[in-house]
């Protein structure tokens, strides 16, 4: 969802409107209201006068959205979660260069990555500079006259000398069960040090929530300044950011409901402290997305003040 190709939008760099949660968030907000918005202005890219993401117009009103994330399941160390958010970010940034590679290169040789490889994407930190240059580097790599994927591995070397690897391992007859005719079968890490997980970690990360009730408050805090000069209809909208590939626990209808159970426990449990500050905005609100197992998207959405009241 890129709702206009306005001049700053290269520029742009949260790229808030491409979060599937937004449009769902309209979705539903438009339905709770029985009213129809369109997209009427990027104010943190346009404006001076105050820092909200969106504005949303309809027939009789203005709807002002400011976006906070809310990383869930990452280290409880800053350093290291800033880290970690960099990493998977990196990793997103560099499979979409590789996909678009895939496009650049030729038939045969895409057909013979995809009928006799998995990928290896690695997770690392990198900038949109050094990710174009990598997707350069990629494509003249595949392009080579005696290109030999059995005993080599693409590397793409930062200033700071590290390097980042894309490697290219034989199909299996196992791995092959999990591809597609006719496309690349991708392995992503889990972390940064590419270091697994056991299942009883992975369900603790995933289900313990005590230390997200303060990024809320925090988020809510800092979101106080996005509104400079509006006086109605503010809304501040959390989207929660799961650590990468835990998301798929709460794949099952069941466990996402038991997440958000817990997830509304532990704001109320907050009560007293975000009841102690004063905010410049009328409603927030926290939502998930996730993509089920079975393709369908599941959206939830809770009403921060409802719980706060109740």
């Amino acid at each position: 969802m890129n709702f206009l190709e306005l001049e700053y939008c290269d520029k742009c760099k949260t790229q808030e409107c491409t979060m599937r949660e937004i449009t769902h968030f309209i979705d539903w907000i438009q339905a709770e209201e029985n009213t129809n918005y369109e997209h009427y202005s990027c104010p943190d890219k346009e404006s001076d006068n105050f820092t909200a993401d969106f504005q949303f117009k309809s027939v009789d009103k203005i709807l002002t959205v400011e976006v906070k994330r809310l990383h869930h399941a990452f280290s409880k160390s800053k350093k290291q979660e800033a880290e970690e958010i960099a990493s998977e970010r990196g990793m997103r940034i560099i499979n979409g260069m590789f996909n678009q590679a895939m496009n650049c290169i030729d038939d045969k040789v895409y057909d013979y990555i995809a009928n006799s490889f998995v990928v290896d994407m690695p997770m690392a930190i990198v900038s949109d500079k050094e990710a174009i240059e990598l997707g350069e580097q990629l494509i003249e790599y595949l392009s080579t006259a005696d290109l030999d994927l059995v005993n080599s591995s693409f590397v793409y070397e930062k200033k700071n000398k590290r390097k980042i690897e894309i490697a290219f391992r034989p199909l299996t007859s196992e791995l092959n069960r999990f591809s597609e005719k006719g496309r690349i079968l991708q392995t992503f890490p889990t972390s940064l040090n590419d270091e697994g997980v056991s299942l009883s970690d992975f369900w603790n990360i995933t289900f313990d929530l005590s230390s997200i009730k303060e990024k809320i408050l925090k988020n809510l805090i800092k979101s106080n300044n996005s509104f400079e000069g509006v006086d109605s209809n503010r809304v501040v909208l959390q989207i929660i950011v799961m650590k990468y590939s835990l998301d798929l626990a709460l794949s099952m209808p069941e466990l996402l409901d038991v997440f958000i159970s817990n997830l509304k426990e532990e704001i109320r449990s907050y009560k007293t402290e975000m009841n102690e500050n004063k905010f410049n905005f009328d409603n927030a609100y926290i939502c998930i997305t996730i993509a089920g197992l079975d393709e369908k998207t599941d959206f939830r959405i809770i009403d921060i003040s409802d719980l706060l009241i109740s």
